[in-house]
This record gives C-alpha cells, sequence and structure tokens, in this order.
C-alpha cells in the first residue's frame, strides 16, 4: 500500500535507498535475488479483504522527529494507508521516551525508528528469534520455529559459505513474514574540510573515528595563525 520509493525521492531527497529486507546490501548473507513488495494499491485492498479488514482500521504509531525514521515519515504513510481503509495516528515522543516505551515497556501499536544490523549477519539476525525478549531487541515478539532453526543451525556450522546460506534462508523467512516494515537504508553522509584527511567510512556510525589517523594539513587556516 506504501509508494517507499516516492517518500524516499521526496521527503528523503533520496538520502537513503529502498530497503528489500533488514539486512543490508553489503551483508554476506544478503539475498541478491530479494526484491522490494512494490507499490500495488489494488493488490493491498485484495490483501485486506481477505484478512478480513476490508473495512480498514486505525492504529497509533510512536515515533520522534527524526526526518529519515520518525514522525515526519508516519505523516507521509497517511494518504497511502487511507486508500486501504486504515487510519495512522502519528505521536511525536522524546528519543527517550521512545526507547522506555519500546525496549523497556513494550507499550505501543506501532512505532518507526531505525535499527542497525552491524557486521554480523548472525548476531543481526538473533534480534528476531524468538528466544530474544522484547526489551532485548526482539520488540515486535517475533516467532517462527522455521526460522529459529536455520539461525541455530548457522551458529552451529563452522562452515562459512554453509553458514551463509542459511543465514540467507532465514532473511528471506523474515521478508516473507514481514514482521516489521522494510523502508529504507540510509545514506550516510560525511561532510569535512578538504584540509583535513584520514576519515574513514564506518558501516554502524560514520561519527565513530579512530581520531589517531586523522590529521589536518597546512591549508588550514587555523594553521597560519601563530
Amino acid at each position: 500500500a506504501i509508494n517507499d520509493k516516492l517518500i524516499i525521492e521526496k521527503l528523503l531527497k533520496e538520502k537513503a535507498f529502498n530497503a528489500v529486507g533488514f539486512l543490508p546490501t553489503t551483508s554476506p548473507a544478503f539475498d541478491e535475488t530479494a526484491e522490494p513488495y512494490g507499490y500495488d494499491p489494488e493488490k493491498a485492498k485484495q490483501l485486506m479483504k481477505e484478512a478480513g479488514y476490508e473495512d480498514g482500521f486505525e492504529f497509533e504509531a510512536i515515533g520522534t522527529t527524526n526526518e529519515a525514521w520518525g514522525t515526519p515519515v508516519l505523516e507521509a504513510l497517511i494518504p497511502f494507508l487511507q486508500e486501504i481503509n486504515v487510519t495512522i495516528k502519528p505521536v511525536q515522543v522524546e528519543g527517550a521516551l521512545l526507547g522506555e516505551r519500546v525496549d523497556e515497556k513494550n507499550d505501543f501499536q506501532a512505532f518507526i525508528w531505525s535499527y542497525e544490523s552491524g557486521p554480523d549477519p548472525l548476531a543481526a539476525l538473533k534480534r528476531w528469534h524468538s528466544d530474544t525478549p522484547a526489551n532485548a531487541g526482539n520488540s515486535v515478539v517475533y516467532s517462527n520455529p522455521e526460522y529459529d532453526k536455520l539461525l541455530d543451525q548457522a551458529a552451529q556450522t563452522r562452515d562459512e559459505a554453509e553458514k551463509m546460506e542459511l543465514l540467507k534462508k532465514a532473511d528471506r523467512i523474515f521478508q516473507d513474514d514481514a514482521p516489521i516494515w522494510f523502508f529504507n537504508y540510509n545514506k550516510a553522509i560525511m561532510a569535512h574540510q578538504p584540509w583535513v584527511h584520514g576519515l574513514q567510512p564506518v558501516a554502524v556510525e560514520m561519527m565513530y573515528q579512530d581520531m589517531t589517523n586523522v590529521w589536518v594539513d597546512e591549508t588550514s587556516p587555523r594553521a597560519k595563525k601563530k
């Protein structure tokens, strides 16, 4: 029901990539055959009817002011969801309160947030294992025995190629079950003066830098001050 690409283009000014699943494209367990759900309002209406929700429903969704993963995105969903008789009510909260309601109290109907997957695909997908409690990451209380079994097998194997194949299968199940909305992979943007050198791309967070490798050359205005 949602035109993800239009929201990324218009609201996020193309500072993101359309997501197809939980793992990023750089993950060794990323399934290159995976495709996004696509925008198909008629199919969405059909699925709503099959699920017994042809007349729709309404729900509250909490989020922060962040334009990439906050209430501005929730507001952009309103017209799309109205087409299938669903009313979303965005509620803006502070970051600390969002964390408290989602991670500590599991007190929400829906929420929008940004999750990092990290460099280890097994650790990333373990977030959604049924053994992971809501207050430890599995905030939507996802549970699928087949998914769990694949993760457990991946944790036991010493064959790296076999491990990645098992994780790809698990990620595919997670995508098909759609317990969360796969919206976007944020583009990391680093801005710096031309006299600053040694900055490196950091997958988890660009602000995390090894400052021992960062240096400033003599063209810096500060370098000329006595």
